[in-house]
């Protein structure tokens, strides 16, 4: 554009310069150059306006484009933090676009509401309020229930969360404690590790005995082990 700008003016001037070289005798004529000069200053003022609007929409473009790849490595980070559930992490990506549409109040507490949030994750809305519990326990978030009475007279809850530095940070969140889905694991009692399979010894009235090995879940139900292999269908388990 720019480069236009000086071709077009350059060329003016040319044009006047060549008048005048042809006419060496003609006296000048002010007031044509006076309204020549005029109509110069409004090109480059056109031009410098339309330079400008080049230029605005151009930041405004990269402008998105940078919120875009934030977007993208937030959510990149966010999928690959094994410490967090696959739920929660979904919920997790979609929580901070939430927030930046949402005016906090003067604490930095910002209302969100569930059906929202439910919306966008295509989770229910108590399981929204579970993984809101647990990325606050992760530290990127505080969270609230309050007691919300509506001009009808009616009490409903809302939540409330307040966001810290680290909800910037996906990939480094971490529970207090690790997740342990079908409740407390045995250990072994000699080191105290994770006990990947556990045996139990089975006798007959004949005095016939065998072991079963197990994955232990800690719960009576645990899956026999037939030749490494789970049994399926659960048509094999272990007596309650």
């Amino acid at each position: 554009m720019a480069h236009s700008t000086q071709n077009t003016l350059d060329a003016d001037a040319g044009r006047l310069i060549r008048y005048h070289q042809g006419n060496p005798y003609t006296p000048l004529d002010v007031a044509s150059l006076q309204a020549e000069n005029e109509r110069l200053h409004r090109k480059v003022h056109e031009l410098t306006t339309a330079l400008e609007q080049v230029g605005m929409a151009l930041r405004e473009k990269d402008e998105a484009l940078a919120r875009q790849n934030t977007a993208l490595r937030f959510e990149y980070d966010a999928r690959r933090n094994a410490a967090l559930g696959a739920g929660t992490r979904h919920t997790l990506i979609a929580l901070p676009r939430y927030l930046e549409h949402r005016t906090p109040e003067p604490d930095g507490w910002i209302r969100v509401y569930r059906e929202d949030l439910a919306t966008l994750t295509g989770h229910s809305e108590d399981t929204i309020t579970s993984h809101l519990q647990q990325i606050a326990k992760t530290g990127a978030i505080d969270y609230q229930s309050r007691r919300i009475i509506a001009a009808d007279g009616k009490i409903t809850s809302g939540s409330y969360v307040r966001r810290h530095p680290k909800l910037d940070t996906p990939a480094e969140l971490k529970l207090p404690e690790p997740r342990n889905h079908g409740g407390t694991r045995p250990r072994c009692k000699t080191c105290g590790g994770d006990t990947e399979l556990a045996g139990r010894l089975w006798r007959c009235k004949d005095g016939h005995e065998h072991i079963e090995l197990v994955k232990p879940t800690g719960r009576q139900d645990d899956v026999p082990i037939v030749n490494n292999q789970r049994a399926g269908g659960g048509m094999y388990r272990t007596a309650r």
